[in-house]
């Protein structure tokens, strides 16, 4: 077996399901010698359960011998809570205070950690969540969530645990949004 020794390694950003051969990134790959069209059809199709607004870190290592790999990271927990995050629309008009979801906070620990139970990803989303300073919403309850304890004693999160145990199968979008409410970073 030989080893290609690695010639250059390209860092880019780019959207899920969103490359196109067209400049910049077909110009970036043309300049190595790496086919434009075919880079593209291999990121669309690898990223194609990811959300289209989803901006991932690419690395492509060119080799010696003209051939390449890609390599997706997934993003960032603090760049999914940066998508999901709402202003608080108070009478008093604070500004800087946003809010997230206590859905969407499910969603997020199920889509970073999917092998991992809920009651065990759940209050790492919910710290990552809290360290950004964002408050948790819950409508079922209609109110803002104080503590961490009182979002993971919420029935309805046993009750959920039950539904996705009984769906695990079953493909499903995660993070869907308003195309409007979508902020471009």
């Amino acid at each position: 077996m030989c080893i290609w020794a690695i010639k250059r390694v390209i860092k880019l950003y780019i959207f899920a399901q969103s490359a196109e051969s067209g400049p910049p990134l077909g110009t970036i790959l043309g300049n190595l010698g790496i086919n434009a069209v075919k880079f593209c059809k291999e990121f669309n199709e690898i990223t194609v359960d990811l959300p289209n607004y989803f901006k991932l870190t690419v690395v492509i290592n060119y080799y010696e011998n003209n051939s390449y790999d890609i390599i997706v990271n997934e993003p960032c927990i603090g760049y999914i809570i940066s998508l999901l995050k709402f202003p608080i629309n108070l009478e008093d008009d604070i500004n800087g205070l946003f809010y997230i979801k206590l859905d969407e906070v499910i969603r997020l620990a199920l889509f970073k950690w999917p092998g991992m139970p809920l009651n065990k990803s759940l209050p790492i989303a919910i710290s990552n969540v809290e360290g950004a300073g964002l408050v948790i919403f819950d409508k079922n309850f209609e109110k803002f969530l104080e503590s961490e304890e009182e979002i993971i004693s919420n029935d309805f999160i046993v009750d959920l645990d039950l539904e996705l145990e009984a769906e695990n199968d079953k493909d499903s979008e995660f993070f869907i949004k308003d195309e409007n409410s979508i902020k471009s970073n």
